[in-house]
């Protein structure tokens, strides 16, 4: 029985071909009894008129197999239903999945999060325009894309971070496509979708962001079905090292946040709130880490050395590091 129903699921069961399915079901069900025949159910003919459905509808069943073009006249078509209980089951399963969510979109977010920027030194006017952005979405508003701009090391990367960690989708475009983005989203809407290193993508594979930045849609391919699907209150988050690879349409509507490499106090802020974080005791302290690690400091790379130093003395940890880095 299950499988004659698979072919259908591609497509969305559409209330009118349901009715009119109830209504052919009708007319073979009851044609004997009202003409004193007793003809095979399989062989009973009808036309659009017999069973008050219009032709277009009769034209989709037919694609569907449900019904079969038996002969044609001059006063229109006359159909059969070569398999009664594959109509009728037709109409149950159509009839159960309507009831249900429609799982062949893409399900959109159910509710916008907030990312936490504490672990982020300084950007304060970032945060707080970031901040405002979410608050406008959570009201209704439309979304505002940005861009975070700025040489390594400073912050770009931490901002992305944060948006991933309450939902948001990372990508980054040094070996995603179009289509890769596409087939993520047919998946689910995110409420964030953070692209990294926008800057690195060929400029074909860039159009899918023009499409949901300008349009608010994005086009995907679901269980064989292409759909356009609104992506009303999706926010994009990029980051770039060179913007001006990025063509001017889709530059344009980014609002740019320009990071900056931190200071050295905002280092020595950055370096204590990681040790604390990581709960590393040592009586190194803030400046003698970020002097020993030298050009080699940034976030990412403390990070992963508080969470070695877990395990190990932090000292150790470090000149570990530094030798492997100078040894390639």
């Amino acid at each position: 029985m299950c499988c004659c129903t698979h072919q259908y699921w591609g497509d969305k069961m559409i209330t009118d071909e349901i009715e009119a399915c109830r209504a052919i079901l009708k007319y073979v069900s009851e044609y004997n009894q009202k003409y004193n025949t007793n003809t095979p159910l399989n062989n009973i003919c009808f036309r659009y008129d017999d069973v008050g459905v219009q032709w277009r509808v009769l034209d989709k069943l037919e694609q569907r197999g449900l019904i079969a073009l038996k002969y044609k006249t001059n006063s229109g078509r006359n159909y059969v239903v070569p398999d009664i209980e594959k109509l009728r089951m037709f109409i149950e399963v159509a009839e159960t999945r309507q009831q249900q969510p429609d799982k062949t979109q893409p399900q959109q977010p159910q509710e916008i999060p907030e990312p936490d920027f504490t672990n982020i030194v300084g950007h304060d006017e970032a945060k707080t325009l970031l901040s405002i952005a979410i608050k406008t979405l959570k009201a209704g508003g439309k979304p505002t894309h940005f861009l975070f701009v700025g040489p390594p090391a400073s912050a770009k990367s931490m901002f992305l971070e944060a948006f991933v960690e309450v939902g948001g989708r990372y990508v980054s475009m040094i070996s995603a496509t179009k289509t890769g983005i596409r087939d993520i989203l047919a998946e689910n809407i995110p409420p964030f979708l953070c692209v990294d290193e926008i800057d690195k993508a060929d400029r074909d594979d860039t159009e899918i962001f023009l499409e949901i930045l300008q349009r608010g849609t994005v086009t995907v391919t679901v269980s064989g079905k292409t759909m356009t699907i609104p992506v009303p209150q999706m926010m994009v988050l990029a980051t770039a090292n060179n913007p001006d690879r990025l063509s001017l349409p889709l530059k344009s509507r980014f609002v740019s946040i320009c990071t900056h490499e931190l200071n050295r106090d905002d280092k020595i802020q950055l370096t204590n709130k990681t040790l604390q974080e990581f709960k590393i005791t040592t009586d190194m302290t803030a400046e003698e880490i970020i002097d020993t690690l030298g050009d080699m400091w940034n976030a990412r790379l403390l990070k992963y050395i508080c969470n070695l130093a877990t395990q190990e003395d932090i000292r150790k940890i470090i000149k570990l590091v530094k030798d492997v880095y100078f040894s390639t």
